[in-house]
C-alpha cells in the first residue's frame, strides 16, 4: 500500500489498485510573481503608520516654530521670526516636504538649527517615499499576458521544467506522439529541448525564483509552495491541465482497499478531510496569483527610524 502523492492514471491502474480520489489535482504553472502596480499610486508605498507619524512630525514642527517666535517677541528680538505667526509656521513645516523649500525662510540660530534638522529629516523621507513608490513599478522578467498553456507553447523564449519520474513527465513521455502534434506532444519536445528536467521540486521552485523558470507541477505542490513562500515571491497561472486526482495505492485485489474507500468517504461526508486540507493549505497572505500589497514596499516608521540612527 502506497499513502502519497500518487495520482490516479490509466498506466498506474493497470498495476495497482486506487481508493476514489481524497483530493482532486491537476497540472499547473509556477512562476516567479510579477509585481504591478494599482489603485491610488500615490499613496500605496505609504504604511498607515507612517503617514500618521509624518502628519504628526510636521504639526509638532509646525508648533516648534512657533514656539520659537512667541518667545523671541517676548524678549523683543526683531530679527523676522518674532513675527512668524501660527500659520506661517504651519506651512513653513509643511513646505519642507517638498525638496526647494520656500519662503518665508527662518532668520534666527534656534530656529534655523530647528529647520535644519526638520529638512533633513523631510529630504530622507522624501528620498525612501520616492524609492518606494518606484519600486511598486518593478515588473520581473515575466510576460504579463501568459494565461494559458497554450500562451507559453507560443513563447520560447521562456523556459519551462519538469521533474523527473513524476506523474507530469511519465504522463508526457508515455503519450508522446510526434505524428499526433497535439499540444502535450507540443509540451514535451519543448522541455526535451530545453533540457530542463529536474531531479525534484526544491530544485524546480529555486530555480523559478532564481532563472525565472516556469514549473509544471501538481497544482497542490505548487499552492503549498506559494501559500508558504516567505516573501510571497511565487504564484501560479490559472490555467490548469491533466486533470485527475490523489489516491491510495494498494495491491491489485487487496481486500484492504474497499476499506479504505469506505474510510474515506466517511471522512469526506464528515469533513475531516477539508479540514486537513485547510490545515495543509491555509489562506496565507501569500495569494496564488500573485494579487497582493508588498508589504516590502511600504515605507514604515521602523524602516525610517533604522535609516535616521545610522546617519553619521
Amino acid at each position: 500500500m502506497t499513502i502519497a502523492p500518487v495520482t490516479i492514471s490509466s498506466d498506474r491502474l493497470e498495476v495497482v489498485d486506487f481508493t476514489p480520489p481524497f483530493m482532486t489535482t491537476s497540472a499547473g504553472m509556477l512562476r516567479k510573481w510579477e509585481k504591478t502596480a494599482s489603485g491610488l499610486l500615490a499613496f500605496k508605498p505609504l504604511d498607515p503608520w507612517a503617514a500618521l507619524c509624518i502628519m504628526v512630525t510636521v504639526v509638532v514642527a509646525g508648533l516648534v516654530f512657533y514656539l520659537i517666535a512667541r518667545i523671541r517677541r517676548m524678549a523683543n528680538v526683531s530679527d523676522g521670526d518674532d513675527k512668524f505667526d501660527i500659520w506661517n509656521s504651519m506651512w513653513i513645516a509643511i513646505w519642507s516636504l517638498l525638496p526647494h523649500g520656500d519662503e518665508p525662510s527662518v532668520r534666527s540660530t534656534p530656529a534655523r538649527i530647528m529647520a535644519t534638522g526638520h529638512w533633513l529629516s523631510c529630504y530622507i523621507l522624501v528620498t525612501m517615499y520616492g524609492a518606494s513608490l518606484a519600486s511598486l513599478f518593478t515588473v520581473q522578467s515575466l510576460d504579463s499576458d501568459i494565461t494559458s498553456l497554450g500562451d507559453l507553447l507560443t513563447k520560447p523564449s521562456i523556459n519551462l521544467g519538469v521533474v523527473e519520474n513524476e506523474f507530469i513527465f511519465n504522463n508526457l513521455k508515455s503519450h508522446y506522439d510526434a505524428a499526433t502534434g497535439t499540444t502535450y506532444d507540443k509540451l514535451y519536445q519543448r522541455i526535451q529541448a530545453s533540457g530542463s528536467v529536474l531531479k525534484s521540486s526544491t530544485e524546480g521552485v529555486l530555480k523559478v525564483k532564481k532563472d525565472n523558470l516556469i514549473l509544471l507541477e501538481e497544482f497542490p505542490v505548487i499552492e503549498h509552495n506559494v501559500r508558504n513562500d516567505a516573501n510571497c515571491d511565487l504564484a501560479t497561472i490559472p490555467d490548469t491541465f491533466m486533470k485527475g486526482g490523489f489516491g491510495i495505492a494498494f495491491r491489485r485485489g487487496d481486500p484492504l482497499g474497499k476499506e479504505l474507500s469506505i474510510a474515506l468517504k466517511e471522512m469526506q461526508e464528515d469533513g475531516q478531510l477539508e479540514a486537513l486540507i485547510q490545515k495543509w493549505f491555509p489562506q496565507t497572505k501569500c495569494d496564488l496569483y500573485g494579487d497582493r500589497a508588498s508589504g516590502d514596499s511600504y515605507l514604515t516608521p521602523s524602516k525610517t527610524f533604522n535609516l535616521l540612527i545610522h546617519i553619521p
